[in-house]
């Protein structure tokens, strides 16, 4: 787990996106440090649903874009609501932005150039997508319930049949999330996740009555080979959030009362 710093800001980048895009784009997956956040929200919170107050994230949005060099008002995030539906942002949402407010989406895919894609996140799996050929990105919320609904399976197939994106060109970053040392879930995940696949089996471990280990990465991973991403395409930030609560917001480290960390892509405009 490498750590870059923009400014105050810490950030964890993938190497192969940067060398690909050759500039093309700019994306992150954020820690909690660098913003004015304080409190179980310490510090770099873009979530105000969560106890947060509404000036502190819109500073932190401000913070991040001079840091990243990107505009604040073009950070464009859904109501993420653990569903496997995709948005296909084909407009600047900022010009129409009557027609973007409370959408329902945990996946949003665009070859729009300036918009920062986001995803909120505090233990569930943030993934980005991007084909350098097409100039196509996405970005997806993963939680057990979206996994179990194969989301990242979803985009994929949207990226290949709406953009004609080649699956041998498409990256995927698989971010922070908590990892199976400190996920542990009831038997009504477990059944949901025998419902979605039959090597379940291979994410799944007993630890005491009622309570199972889950590997929401392996899943997910699994889902992606199962869609036909080479493995050699899959890349991995190997960092459990639970064990890094100091780092990253964990739902489960804090119980329940903490911020939401930010995982952003963008294609750059011209010129930009």
């Amino acid at each position: 787990m490498g750590l870059e710093s923009f400014g105050k800001v810490k950030i964890i980048t993938i190497e192969r996106f940067k060398q690909q895009s050759n500039g093309r784009i700019k994306h992150g997956f954020c820690t909690r440090l660098g913003g004015v956040s304080q409190g179980p929200f310490r510090s770099l919170n873009f979530d105000a649903e969560v106890g947060d107050s509404l000036e502190n994230v819109e500073q932190n949005k401000v913070i991040l874009g001079q840091a990243m060099k990107i505009n604040p008002a073009r950070i464009f995030l859904a109501n993420q609501v653990h569903g496997d539906q995709v948005l296909v942002l084909d407009e600047y949402p900022d010009e129409n932005p009557s027609n973007y407010y409370y959408l329902d989406y945990d996946a949003i895919i665009t070859q729009k150039k300036g918009i920062a894609i986001g995803v909120l996140t505090a233990d569930c799996l943030p993934i980005m997508l991007y084909d350098p050929v097409r100039e196509v990105i996405g970005i997806v919320h993963a939680g057990w319930r979206g996994t179990c609904l194969n989301i990242v399976g979803n985009v994929v197939s949207k990226l290949r049949n709406l953009f004609g994106v080649q699956l041998e060109d498409l990256l995927v970053g698989l971010g922070p999330s908590i990892g199976p040392c400190c996920y542990s879930v009831d038997i009504k995940v477990v059944r949901s996740i025998k419902n979605s696949t039959n090597r379940w089996k291979e994410f799944i471990k007993p630890l005491k009555a009622n309570r199972y280990s889950m590997d929401l990465v392996a899943l997910n991973i699994h889902q992606l080979l199962e869609a036909g991403i080479p493995k050699e395409n899959i890349l991995r930030i190997n960092a459990c959030t639970a064990c890094n609560s100091k780092v990253f917001f964990s739902h489960r480290a804090s119980k329940g009362k903490t911020g939401r960390q930010l995982s952003f892509i963008q294609l750059v405009e011209e010129g930009a």
